[in-house]
């Protein structure tokens, strides 16, 4: 006991015994033999190096915070547990657990060890807030947004969110390839599990819409329910929704449908069903658009090439008959032109005949040799030039004279 004035009037407890006492009385009520269940949640993402420590704080609101902590050899059982069912320890997690009080007196810690871990309360509170979290997109009309964008009939320009080199990848781009369609895929690379995936998804929604392609495609292969727990994330929700190209999820496997799976527009059970589904969309689409359009127009080009041909026969047959009557009738008319051409000549012949012998009768007339037959002659002088006057010869100059039967030499006297 002490007195007003603090002084002590009995042997204090030294620090390391006033906690070991405190460690007794505790471990007597809430020690291992005596341990108990606590509901509370926890305030902050756990801390694990082989043991884990979390803090849990309590469910109500109240203020009121513990630490925990499980050893290793507890905590790899219930890991193995939360994996298997798909359950993650996170900030805001509302967990059961049981476990004991322990003092560590070299730093005058008190905490809970615990011992078990209720995973069936945490599923129930984990399908409980999935299915708050689907009632209010719906109401909010989050989950039917994207399904009123309308899908291009031909779907051949792909955004695609997913892992590269993983099994599901590889599969779904094997299904476009296979289908012998010429698809132009604009590729995203995000991670597809645990906390870093969600922003880096929704991030790549945003980038792919904007880029006006005819669908988005989001996939990731089999895996664990923690595996695929990020599909479910209230942001990935809301931004497809907020899309305005479709997106068509395959994600998982057979009985995986995930809050992203219910906002998408269409969604597959694997990303090869999915694949499968979007080559045969824009095969069918092909075949109506495209290849039967193509026959469509082979047999109306074909019967226009009857209708040309035959044309073409027609035609043949009556430049070929035209060009024989043009051809006889041209040859009536040069056989025509050639008569009345010969007329031309003989009588042109004739003419001329007539003329020439006319200017025959005029030059026989004027004729040297009829002159000299009549008692003519030509008188020329030594150089052979005519004399046409006696002034043109001299006294003694010799002359020669034609007649009509030869010629004389003379000398003027």
């Amino acid at each position: 006991m002490t007195d007003i004035l603090g002084v002590s009037t009995e042997a204090p407890f030294s620090v390391s015994d006033y906690l070991e006492e405190l460690a007794v009385t505790l471990a007597g009520e809430f020690g291992r033999s005596s341990q108990r269940w606590i509901r509370g949640e926890l305030s902050k993402d756990p801390y694990e190096k082989r043991h884990l420590y979390i803090d849990v704080k309590d469910a109500t609101g109240a203020d009121a915070l513990i630490k925990v902590k499980c050893w290793e050899s507890t905590w790899s059982s219930i890991r193995s547990t939360l994996i298997e069912q798909g359950v993650a320890l996170k900030a805001g997690t509302v967990i059961n657990f049981c476990g004991y009080i322990d003092v560590y007196k070299p730093r005058g810690d008190i905490s809970v060890v615990m011992t078990k871990l209720d995973v069936d309360s945490m599923l129930g509170d984990a399908a409980r807030r999935l299915q708050e979290l689907i009632a209010r997109l719906v109401a909010e009309g989050v989950l039917s947004s994207n399904k009123e964008n309308a899908i291009a009939e031909m779907p051949v320009s792909v955004g695609l969110i997913g892992s590269p080199n993983t099994e599901g990848y590889k599969d779904f781009l094997g299904q476009l390839e296979n289908s012998g369609l010429a698809f132009s895929v604009v590729a995203v690379p995000v991670p597809v599990q645990g906390d870093v995936a969600p922003p880096a998804i929704v991030a790549a929604i945003r980038q792919l819409d904007a880029l006006s392609l005819d669908v988005i495609c989001m996939i990731r292969g089999g895996g664990s329910k923690a595996d695929l727990s990020c599909f479910d994330d209230e942001r990935i929700a809301r931004a497809i929704g907020a899309s305005t190209t479709p997106i068509w999820t395959g994600i998982g496997h057979t009985g995986d449908t995930s809050v992203a799976d219910l906002a998408a527009h269409t969604y597959a059970i694997t990303p090869t069903a999915l694949g499968a589904t979007l080559a045969s969309r824009a095969l069918d689409s092909y075949d109506r658009r495209v290849r039967a359009n193509a026959e469509r127009m082979g047999i109306a080009a074909g019967e226009v090439l009857d209708d040309a041909q035959q044309l073409l026969t027609t035609a043949r047959r009556e430049i070929l008959s035209t060009a024989r009557n043009r051809l006889s009738a041209e040859q009536r008319m040069l056989r025509q032109s050639a008569i009345t051409m010969m007329k031309a000549v003989r009588q042109a012949t004739h003419q001329r005949g007539e003329r020439l012998n006319g200017v025959r009768q005029l030059l026989a007339a004027y004729d040297p040799q009829r002159r000299l037959a009549q008692g003519w002659a030509i008188v020329r002088g030594p150089d052979g030039s005519t004399v046409r006057s006696v002034n043109d010869v001299s006294r003694g100059g010799g002359i020669q004279i034609a007649l009509s039967d030869g010629t004389l030499d003379a000398t003027v006297n």
